[in-house]
């Protein structure tokens, strides 16, 4: 009894603290921070199903928004829905006037995911153009060029990003990978 009475005061405690922002959407469904507060909340707990229907629609609302397209890209690429997280992308970086290094990020993720490697590359590298010290985008371009058997150019991208960001594990593990598989690249 005790541990049922336990369970459903974590349950109430959960839905108060989804009731307010909730109720704000349902006041007003067209307030776009509500919607975008909301997909972020769902994003940042993976749980892109959790968020209400209107969430959705954020980018069709504002148009011209970038993040908005951005956001809707990410709920997309969630839900295993590639081309439609390449169009919101694409609309995100447009509306940016190309100037959106994360949305890059994200279409080099999608693009190693479909196996389209050149183009996961040249969005990888417009990223860490447009954001010098993007160390995750540099480690992830140097998987794809390992990939891609040109591991001369992935080594000096490991030790790019690892001179900006010597915390990124992943950058240190991928390196000592490649240096041992092939040693006379050292």
């Amino acid at each position: 009894m005790c541990c049922e009475a336990a369970s459903r005061s974590v349950l109430a405690s959960r839905s108060r603290r989804k009731a307010p922002t909730r109720q704000a959407l349902r006041l007003d469904p067209e307030d776009l921070y509500v919607r975008r507060r909301l997909l972020r909340i769902a994003l940042d707990r993976h749980r892109t199903g959790a968020c209400p229907p209107a969430c959705g629609a954020v980018a069709a609302n504002d148009d011209a928004s970038p993040e908005h397209h951005f956001l809707a890209g990410m709920v997309a690429a969630a839900d295993s829905r590639r081309d439609e997280a390449r169009m919101h992308y694409g609309n995100a970086i447009a509306r940016a006037d190309g100037n959106y290094p994360e949305a890059y990020f994200n279409l080099g993720l999608l693009e190693k995911a479909a196996g389209r490697s050149d183009a996961s590359i040249a969005a990888y590298r417009r990223a860490i153009e447009l954001r010098p010290d993007y160390a995750t985008a540099m480690n992830n371009l140097a998987l794809v060029l390992t990939g891609a058997n040109r591991d001369e150019e992935a080594i000096v991208l490991y030790q790019r990003a690892l001179a900006i960001a010597s915390e990124i594990r992943c950058a240190w593990f991928n390196l000592g990978k490649l240096h041992l598989a092939a040693p006379s690249l050292r």
